[in-house]
């Protein structure tokens, strides 16, 4: 009787012991992915305000009658400033 008794604690204590690492299996993943979406936000936040203080640095850059022709608009350096300035928004959309 005392080991069926003992058996029978054994397998709850178990069964608990199994529920409480699947739980924090899940917080875990829970953390990981809420702090992964966090970072990646935060990344795509800050190369916004990058292109945002390139735009303020360089206002030809946004200008649209001046990129409309921009071949004809800009020389030199800033041509390719404003086609650098152009590839990096045209991939951050």
């Amino acid at each position: 009787m005392e080991n069926i008794v003992l058996d029978s604690i054994t397998i709850v204590v178990d069964s608990l012991a199994m529920v409480a690492a699947l739980v924090a299996i899940g917080v875990s993943l829970y953390t990981y992915y809420k702090t992964y979406d966090f970072y990646r936000y935060q990344e795509l936040d800050n190369m916004y305000m990058r292109i945002l203080e390139i735009g303020i640095e360089h206002p030809s850059f946004r200008d649209i009658s001046k990129t409309k022709d921009y071949e004809i608009n800009f020389k030199d350096q800033e041509k390719i400033r404003d086609e650098y300035y152009a590839y990096i928004v045209w991939h951050f959309c």
